[in-house]
């Protein structure tokens, strides 16, 4: 429920926050009637055992924050790799998966989801020295199966990365701080949340997610401390998540469920009108009463007797002066136009006209020439662009 609202959706409020919950309240239930109520992984009561070991968690946090950086960028090169290799598509699940079984020859734990390979990274029964080549062979495996083309999860791969790396640590902290540090197996279980954490940028997803597997409580503190500084770490050093990366190279921007630059790759150009009214700046104002009765625009460019830019007049402009007719000759086209209004280039891309218009509360911007900015050769209409904004986003999931 929580993953789904804080990566996918970004949204907290009620009316997001009652279907989810119904929706996975209802799975929920008839899965446990099916399959029986009890936790993914049954682990030893695991604690803090000294205030000494909220640093080295901080420590893992920040490391796991790195490691869950280069996971991700590691599988988008591999991405990249397999696209640009000059072969047939029907081969490429087939050399990824030759090279996935020359790995496995040597460490089969990189196979299927790992599970078991985490419950005995978790009871400390795996080796340090398999445990630090798990860190890499892991990766390799999950880059390789899913960088060329092969069905698999992020989900599974970043538990058992964050439980043999945290097991590593572990290690590490046993022989350098004996007997104020808790086994291999408590790092384990918190390196799980803390991967989970780096590749999602959810710490609060990672958290509960772990509470979900094991039903233990007990280790909370470390949980929450290693969670906040791998997301913060991960966030830092690449502001978009394993699930964003992707979507982002395609011009697609994910922020709290909502694209904010597939307008990024297109420029005003595409959608300048170029046919648009313009108002001399030496017309009076009945004139200009006329001029806006018998059309259909609400925003009018005014311009000088040699066509200069002198501004835009918007019927909001000159609304509290209708009934001022003593001022019908007296009042020109220039003295109420906005003369500070916001202009665009033609190639300036459409998230800038977006944001402007979102700024200003504009309905149109002026496009000018990027050699004369007193000349205005089009304008572009808020309308048009959420209008092309929205077909320009189907268009663009639909390819995903």
């Amino acid at each position: 429920m929580i993953f789904s609202l804080e990566i996918i959706l970004g949204d907290f409020a009620i009316k997001t926050f009652s279907p989810v919950i119904i929706s996975s309240v209802v799975a929920s239930v008839v899965t446990r009637t099916f399959m029986g109520n009890h936790p993914a992984f049954e682990v030893p009561s695991y604690s803090l055992v000294s205030a000494v070991e909220i640093p080295l968690y901080v420590v893992m946090g920040i490391a796991l924050g790195g490691y869950g950086v280069f996971f991700t960028k590691t599988l988008d090169a591999f991405e990249d790799f397999f696209e640009k290799i000059k072969i047939s598509p029907m081969y490429k699940p087939a050399l990824g998966g030759l090279l996935l079984g020359i790995i496995a020859i040597f460490y089969p734990q990189v196979l299927a989801d790992g599970y078991e390979t985490i419950k005995l990274t978790l009871y400390g029964n795996l080796g340090v020295t398999l445990l630090l080549l798990l860190i890499f062979m892991k990766l390799a495996a999950t880059s390789l199966t899913l960088g060329s083309g092969n069905s698999g999860g992020i989900f599974a791969p970043s538990l058992f990365m964050g439980a043999v790396a945290g097991g590593s640590f572990g290690y590490l902290m046993n022989y350098l701080f004996p007997g104020v540090t808790a086994t291999p197996g408590a790092y384990a279980l918190v390196g799980m949340a803390g991967m989970v954490a780096a590749t999602t940028h959810a710490p609060i997803t990672a958290l509960l997610i772990i509470f979900e597997m094991t039903s233990d409580y007990r280790i909370i503190l470390p949980l929450m401390v290693t969670v906040v500084f791998s997301a913060l770490v991960a966030g830092r050093l690449f502001r978009h998540s394993i699930y964003t990366a992707k979507l982002a190279k395609r011009g697609i921007e994910i922020r709290g469920g909502k694209d904010i630059s597939v307008l990024k790759s297109h420029q005003v150009r595409e959608i300048m009108d170029e046919n648009f009214e313009t108002i001399e700046a030496s017309t009076p104002l009945a004139e200009i009463f006329r001029i806006i009765e018998n059309s259909s625009e609400s925003y009018f460019v005014v311009n000088d007797r040699e066509g200069r830019f002198r501004g835009v007049i918007s019927f909001q402009d000159i609304r509290s002066i209708l009934s001022q007719h003593s001022l019908d000759y007296l009042v020109i086209a220039q003295d109420v136009a906005q003369q500070s209004t916001d202009t665009l280039n033609h190639d300036d891309d459409l998230e800038k006209a977006y944001k402007i218009f979102g700024l200003k509360d504009l309905r149109l911007i002026p496009v000018v020439n990027p050699y004369d900015k007193n000349r205005v050769i089009g304008v572009v209409r808020r309308d048009e662009l959420i209008d092309y904004y929205n077909k320009r986003l189907i268009d663009t999931l639909r390819r995903v």
